[in-house]
């Protein structure tokens, strides 16, 4: 297992890269795979901040972090622990107070370091976290990742949106507070969110199931026009396609719990639509969004 740590405060810098002037320092780590002649894996979780992934025709992964600006100053990093920690909230005040004039006289106020990175590769798979913190307020990193075409990612952001350009595989992506835009991916793809999922697929992997959901968003997902699949929908909102939807049937499941002394069943109803007469499965479900499945011209 090759393990590597980055942070603003012990450097373990590979790469400069020129920013724009109002962003902060970014740092850069290039990691490869243990076996570059097979695709990889991408592991990637953030608490606070997007996640953008995009391509090069190289074999390694670029990694590179960028502090938010408008991250809060009483914001304090907990290194060492798992990133699905709980956070807990404080009402003390004291990093908001204005400090003593005499303490800082013939001083110059500096940025401090409120992040560090994590990364691990084992097996061909290339795990990358970031510190939980107790935080007040807004703030977060930026995390890009620079990728084979082909490679599986599997990411989430509590607090951030997801941003995947052009990659080919088994894509997993969650973005509990933020917005998930796939732009021309290939494989299969797996999408949850609160808010809105936005799609382009260029092909699917045949015989593997695929999943978009969301809560309070819409989905708005483009498939190949010659896949063999069948849609599978359950919304409270409306649904729009330009797919052939003459085949289409209302199907129901039901489950039974006679375990217990109460007995128990759940009846859930969903619409069907075969394309090209039917194929693997492509679920859709959100509870107060709208759907719209394109066909991609």
């Amino acid at each position: 297992m090759k393990k590597f740590n980055i942070s603003t405060l012990s450097l373990l810098l590979l790469a400069s890269v020129l920013v724009a002037a109002d962003t902060h320092e970014l740092d850069s780590l290039v990691v490869s795979f243990s076996n570059p002649s097979q695709a990889g894996t991408v592991k990637a979780e953030m608490m606070m901040g997007d996640i953008t992934v995009r391509t090069h025709s190289g074999k390694d992964v670029i990694i590179v972090t960028k502090e938010n600006p408008d991250m809060p100053r009483n914001a304090f990093v907990l290194p060492e622990m798992a990133f699905d920690a709980q956070l807990f909230f404080t009402n003390d005040k004291k990093a908001d107070k204005e400090p003593d004039p005499e303490k800082i006289k013939g001083l110059k106020k500096i940025q401090s370091s409120q992040f560090g990175i994590n990364v691990e590769e084992n097996n061909n798979i290339i795990e990358i976290t970031m510190p939980p913190m107790f935080f007040l307020g807004q703030g977060g990193n930026e995390l890009d990742l620079i990728v084979p075409k082909r490679t599986s990612l599997q990411l989430k952001s509590v607090q951030g949106a997801i941003n995947v350009n052009n990659v080919i595989g088994d894509i997993e992506v969650e973005a509990t507070g933020g917005d998930i835009d796939l732009n021309n991916v290939g494989g299969t793809i797996v999408a949850h969110t609160m808010r809105n999922i936005d799609a382009t697929v260029t092909h699917v992997a045949p015989d593997k199931p695929m999943s978009f959901s969301t809560y309070s968003g819409d989905i708005d997902v483009t498939l190949p026009t010659n896949m063999n699949a069948t849609l599978k929908l359950k919304s409270h909102g409306d649904i729009y396609t330009d797919f052939d939807t003459s085949k289409r049937r209302m199907a129901k499941s039901v489950s039974e719990d006679r375990d217990s002394e109460v007995y128990k069943a759940t009846v859930e109803k969903l619409l069907e639509i075969p394309v090209n007469g039917g194929g693997q499965d492509i679920e859709f479900t959100n509870f107060s969004g709208t759907i719209y499945i394109r066909k991609n011209k």
